[in-house]
């Protein structure tokens, strides 16, 4: 196979690790309303030489998730070219995640969803097999207990549709899927640990200690969980003009209702005679008009939402809100026959309806007591919420699925796509449905769009699993197999939700450009702009925002500038990418960039700017500024050694700039001595996030301390045949075998601040300096969790970091600082236990195989505590 031939080949490290490995953080459930990704396109009707058609759309979606936005896209293809006289046009998909769990549950979604509309299209009615197939979707994916029938049906069918059937079965079975064997073994080792949940380390918890320690947030909390939300993001002295602004909105939004009704001939047939008869006699239009302020007009603004949807309104789902605040898991549908269909829910549909029937007026919680200790004596741990490869923190999530479901895939724009709605879209829709309804109705249609759009093929999802910077590489080099199987060398839209706030925005640029369609989308757009994005007819376009520490960036370019050395404006000249949104802002839902040489044309960079700008991001990479170890509204600074030099290839290859140009800024870094310092105009960055640096005079650095990995990293790109042959460095460069190591040792620290930070590196000393130990204020055994949510509480030291300084100042006398390793703990195993693999030429570790090995933060800039180990402790895996 063209990959797997290099599996086991050096693969360049371009972010560095975090203290949970490869999975910074981990959400199971998403954050935004689902959109599709279809929306302001039209089609023709137009075909290629090759049969296909013209309007075919191809979709990446990196960091997919919990799958939302895939599933609205279908479901708006289908609606699309239900029309008379539509297009017909092929949906490729391709959803990709680092986490294996979310991509099994997203198929068991998208199968059990399939499965549903192809029963039902059989005429049989509501059978068994379909109400507990609709159980599934309604407790699997959400819940974390359901009942013991519900139980067995998920099992069955996980172990039918993973552990017993072959990859090339499955996706014989569902051709509208394509899985790679690689991936399937992935998949089935998760549906393993549902089947066997004995498998999980540590074990999983009861039904009734998953279903007590999740605390959903009460529905009345909304508001006041969003404003603390933007606090915890960095936006403190935001809180009180957000209020401000929130009312003054409303007060607005009020107004502009009022203005809109005052006119009695826009109402709905019977409201204004429904009016008059509440109020009696011959009611003045005044009187009339603040009975509607009172009675409607003031809910709706209050709610934040229309009534026909916005789950968060006080009269939609009320009762499924109350039993799930009071019961922290979904209620038992009402209205199916049990006593037919399900016979093994009818005696606790009965329980379940006596608690209803109750005439005391004891609080909700208190009259569901008894059918709640029932729920913990006999429902089941769902499995599908537990990740075996991501034990944190988890059940402690605050996510009340009954509000976050209905407003996330249920709202009226997602709704206007369904073909089997009810035949009420009524203004009071969700006031009479109940949760059941609402997941039943939705997962109906997206079966009803699969099989609409895979009767005519015209529809192909691909399921990839891995890191999504890997995922355009793997392309190109499996291009030929690609091609075969009819998918996509390159993507009309990528979607990345908020990935760069951890890959950062460079290495995005230059792992995933190449799969940006070099020509002009085969799709047409019917508006000059997208929202506030204008797309230029040459270029498709790549998304993402910014979730994780929004309030700490004055400005988007400072966002832009933390891993590419480079603001917003200055990209196109460089990199010859453009941002597309108008103005491009970290407040915006999201921000477009897409293709655009045109600028560097017209003002091409020089060799001085060229040098200036890689010395910049060489300093800016090896050198991040100190940060918060403690604090979770923090700046993540995660490029490497391996990105640096994956960026000067792409200089060459892709951009087209003088191998020259870049061998002379290659060369200047490899020459430094203690007494040939590095002279450049690009500037050291103290601060995070960083303002844009004003440079212009020149600057000295010592930059011997970093100068040793840089000779590694080039001399296994060199050897693996990874950077271009042409490029001339006049240095001695390590000719040694590219070999990979492996070291272990128990680690000795009890809290690490966010140990989801990509800031791990490794320093190599002869003699261990007691300096760069952990700071005082490290907080040994304060819990993580309240270090990070504590702001202050973390002790962040007013004192620079001695490490750092002692880098800069003494250079490689202080040490030899790498920042290409892999970190694996072992919590499978609850130990304290931890692997750390790197790459090294067999020269340069026999030269230094003497010097203390210590792994480090590089955000605090300290030594992190473990067993005192040498760099000789490493061994080479075979």
């Amino acid at each position: 196979a063209e990959a797997d031939a290099a599996h086991h080949h050096f693969k360049p490290q371009i972010i560095r690790s975090s203290l949970n490995g490869p999975l910074c953080e981990y959400y199971c459930f998403g954050h935004d309303e689902a959109e599709s990704a279809l929306t302001g396109l039209t089609f023709d009707n137009d075909n290629n030489s090759d049969g296909s058609s013209s309007n075919d759309v191809r979709i990446l979606y990196g960091g997919v998730g919990d799958g939302r936005h895939v599933l609205t896209t279908i479901l708006d293809a289908a609606c699309i070219q239900r029309k008379d006289g539509a297009a017909s046009f092929k949906l490729h998909v391709t959803m990709n995640d680092l986490n294996a769990q979310v991509l099994v549950k997203d198929i068991l979604t998208l199968v059990v969803s399939h499965r549903i509309d192809k029963a039902l299209f059989q005429g049989r009615g509501v059978t068994r097999e379909i109400a507990l197939l609709n159980l599934v979707l309604y407790y699997g994916l959400h819940a974390y207990a359901m009942p013991a029938v519900v139980y067995g049906t998920l099992q069955s069918l996980i172990k039918e549709l993973f552990l017993d059937s072959t990859c090339k079965n499955f996706c014989e079975t569902y051709p509208w899927i394509h899985i790679e064997d690689r991936d399937w073994k992935t998949f089935q080792r998760i549906a393993s640990y549902w089947v066997d949940t004995s498998k999980y380390s540590p074990s999983l918890p009861t039904a009734k200690s998953a279903l007590v320690l999740s605390s959903p947030d009460p529905v009345d909390k909304s508001v006041e969980s969003t404003i603390a939300n933007l606090g915890m993001m960095g936006c403190g002295d935001m809180m009180a003009d957000l209020t401000r602004k929130k009312q003054e909105a409303k007060d607005e939004r009020r107004a502009a209702m009022k203005e809109q009704m005052s006119d009695f001939s826009v109402w709905p047939p019977g409201m204004l005679e429904r009016y008059k008869e509440e109020l009696g006699g011959s009611p003045s239009k005044k009187e009339i008009m603040d009975h509607l302020e009172s009675t409607l007009i003031d809910r709706i603004v209050e709610d934040d939402g229309d009534l026909r949807m916005g789950a968060r309104n006080t009269e939609a789902l009320v009762i499924d809100k109350a039993f799930y605040e009071a019961s922290h898991t979904f209620m038992l549908p009402i209205g199916l026959d049990y006593n037919e269909r399900i016979p093994e829910l009818e005696e606790e549909m009965k329980l379940c309806t006596s608690c209803f029937q109750d005439g005391s007026r004891d609080s909700f919680a208190k009259r569901f007591k008894p059918y709640i200790s029932y729920i913990h004596d006999h429902w089941h741990i769902n499995p599908v919420k537990y990740d075996p490869d991501w034990r944190y923190d988890e059940g402690s999530e605050k996510t009340n699925y009954v509000v976050e479901w209905a407003d996330s895939y249920y709202h009226a724009d997602v709704r206007k796509m369904f073909r089997k709605a009810p035949q009420d879209e009524g203004l009071y829709l969700l006031c009479e449905a109940n949760l059941f309804e609402c997941v039943t109705i939705y997962y109906l249609n997206v079966g009803t769009a699969i099989n609409q759009l895979s009767a005519e093929s015209n529809l192909m999802i691909e399921i990839n699993h891995g890191s999504i910077l890997r995922f355009g590489n793997l392309v190109q080099e499996t291009s030929t197999r690609r091609s075969k199987a009819r998918l996509p060398l390159a993507y009309d839209s990528i979607y990345l939700s908020n990935v760069p706030d951890y890959t950062g925005m460079l290495s995005v640029f230059i792992e995933l450009r190449s799969l940006l369609q070099k020509k002009k989308p085969s799709l047409c757009d019917d508006m000059a702009t997208v929202g506030s994005s204008s797309i230029p007819e040459t270029s498709s376009s790549l998304q993402s925002n910014v979730l994780l520490n929004t309030g700490l960036f004055q400005n988007y370019d400072e966002y832009v500038f933390g891993t590419m050395a480079l603001s917003a404006a200055q990209v196109p000249r460089f990199l010859k990418m453009r941002v597309l949104t108008e103005p491009p802002d970290v407040w915006n839902d999201f921000n477009q960039w897409g293709l655009d040489d045109s600028v560097a044309k017209m003002d091409p960079i020089g060799p001085l700017e060229l040098k200036t700008w890689l010395h910049r991001l060489f300093l800016l990479t090896v050198l991040p500024p100190e940060r918060s170890h403690t604090k979770a509204i923090r700046e993540e600074r995660p490029n490497t050694t391996g990105l640096f030099l994956q960026t000067c290839t792409y200089c060459v290859e892709e951009l087209g700039y003088p191998i020259h140009w870049v061998s002379a800024a290659l060369d200047q870094l490899l020459a430094v001595t203690a007494s040939k310092p590095l002279k450049t105009k690009a500037a050291e960055v103290n601060k995070s996030p960083s303002p844009i640096p004003t440079e212009t005079r020149v600057n000295e650095y010592n930059m011997t301390s970093f100068r040793l990995e840089l000779e590694n990293q080039l001399g296994l790109f060199i050897q693996n045949n990874l950077f271009p042959s042409c490029v001339l460095v006049t240095q001695n460069l390590p000719v040694g075998k590219p070999t990979k190591y492996q070291i272990k040792t128990t680690t000795r620290w009890s809290s690490v601040g966010v140990s989801g930070a990509s800031a791990l590196g490794f320093l190599l000393e002869k003699k261990k300096n007691p300096d760069f130990g952990a700071p005082d204020d490290f907080m040994s055994g304060f819990s993580s969790f309240m270090s990070m949510m504590g702001g202050d509480m973390g002790g962040t030291s007013t004192e620079p970091s001695k490490l750092r300084q002692a880098l800069l100042k003494n250079g490689s006398h202080a040490g030899h600082l790498f920042s290409c390793v892999d970190y694996r703990d072992s919590a499978s195993d609850s130990s304290d236990n931890c692997t750390l693999t790197f790459w090294m030429c067999q020269d340069v570790y026999e030269k230094h195989k003497d010097h203390h090995f210590s792994l480090v933060r590089t955000d605090g800039w300290f030594r992190l505590d473990h067993d005192s180990i040498r760099l000789r402790d490493a061994k080479p895996l075979l």
